[in-house]
């Protein structure tokens, strides 16, 4: 299947950023693009933070009034499916990424519904755009739709020849509370975990992954960016670091370096790179 690329557009309609989904087989990956110093396209965003970028389809709202709510939905496939059959439709670029403030300014004075991925990234994301906007907004309301697919979204509700109006908008829900753990002294907290951590759990704390890449792949690595993956046959940038660079994670699902959605630390790495390589 051919990649599709999307333009991430201001509020003023300038190309801000570009957004590459290549859907695979086993899996999708994503590259971002963006214009380097010299005026030529480079496969990053040459140091801007995603949740700087404009809302997906942010350069349409400067034509709508506040008569119709505006959706909030998660990345870009939405975003069209919803914008195609006529409605009103704002897209974030990820579940693991809260829009800043800037990005969301677009929404003051509109009623607004938040329609969550249904799976619990997605919900916990649009609870963060809630604490975000509710404030700013003329009205915010909640997609219910109880009988949603795991991880179906507004895409797939419209694929199904399902109707919009048949949803319900209820309110935004509570927050589970969060656990209450007692406040210990760095030092201490160091102290304990030096007492009780295993060998590898001592290995991992003091080897970043990104020194590993480095020392026994030879690549160059760093938290963010993601780079060609060593463990298959990788034509596009599919391995990330995470931003503690203490986990690797290859989007690619069948990969060694997914491990079921969790990943690789630095030792899983460096016995990986000897032959070792942990099941």
């Amino acid at each position: 299947m051919s990649p599709k690329l999307y333009v991430i557009r201001g509020p003023d309609g300038k190309p801000e950023a570009i957004h590459q989904r290549i859907e695979q087989r086993d899996g999708k990956t994503f590259v971002w693009w963006s214009r380097g110093p010299d005026g030529q396209p480079t496969d990053s965003l040459e140091g801007r933070r995603v949740e700087s970028l404009p809302l997906f389809g942010s350069q349409h709202v400067a034509k709508w009034d506040t008569s119709r709510p505006v959706f909030i939905v998660e990345g870009e496939k939405a975003t069209m499916a919803l914008a195609a059959a006529g409605y009103r439709a704002l897209g974030t670029l990820g579940s693991s990424i809260t829009p800043s403030d800037a990005s969301l300014a677009v929404l003051i004075g509109f009623d607004v519904a938040l329609w969550t991925d249904a799976d619990p990234p997605g919900h916990r994301h649009m609870l963060n755009i809630a604490s975000a906007i509710q404030a700013a907004v003329r009205s915010l309301r909640w997609v219910e739709w109880p009988d949603a697919p795991l991880g179906s979204d507004a895409a797939d509700y419209l694929a199904a020849g399902l109707k919009v109006e048949d949803l319900t908008l209820g309110p935004v829900p509570q927050r589970e509370p969060a656990l209450v753990i007692p406040i210990e002294s760095p030092r201490r907290v160091q102290r304990r975990r030096d007492r009780s951590a295993s060998p590898i759990e001592r290995f991992n704390h003091a080897v970043p992954v990104s020194e590993v890449l480095r020392r026994d792949y030879r690549l160059e690595a760093r938290p963010g960016r993601a780079l060609r993956c060593p463990f298959h046959d990788d034509r596009h940038p599919s391995l990330s670091l995470l931003r503690d660079d203490r986990r690797a994670f290859c989007h690619v699902a069948n990969c060694w370096a997914n491990n079921n959605g969790r990943g690789r630390d630095a030792w899983d790495l460096a016995h990986g790179a000897t032959g070792e390589v942990a099941k």
